[in-house]
């Protein structure tokens, strides 16, 4: 292969590239390629997302106009939330509680409730 020649990564042929920057032999091989790489990592990510996406509809539809409420953690468990699922955690008053999105999630194990706060960050 000469130096005005490059390899397909999609179909490893080789091509006479029209700009400098060419990757792809065609717009087609290119967006196949980017399509392959964006699906196999949707599928990695599914195992984190999904579950965290049921959580937050789930908290979305038990939150529905309001901003604070109090639930027994079997109603929440019964209900379909999964606690080991969070999209980040946050830090109140010096303790720190895990959070599905825009609800905090703060956990109470000595009464088994779960006290869920809404806040303005998303």
């Amino acid at each position: 292969m000469s130096e005005l020649t490059k390899k397909d990564p999609l179909t490893g042929e080789p091509f006479t590239p029209k700009r400098v920057n060419q990757r792809f032999a065609s717009a087609s091989n290119r967006k196949k390629y980017n399509n392959l790489h964006a699906n196999a990592l949707r599928k990695k990510r599914a195992i984190i997302y999904g579950p965290l996406n049921k959580n937050h509809h789930l908290l979305m539809k038990l939150m529905e106009g309001k901003n604070k409420s109090v639930f027994s953690y079997a109603f929440l468990e019964g209900y379909g939330i999964q606690f080991n699922s969070y999209s980040h955690t946050m830090n109140i008053d010096g303790d720190r509680y895990n959070c599905i999105f825009e609800f905090i999630i703060m956990i109470d194990g000595i009464n088994n409730k779960v006290t869920i706060k809404r806040y303005g960050g998303f």
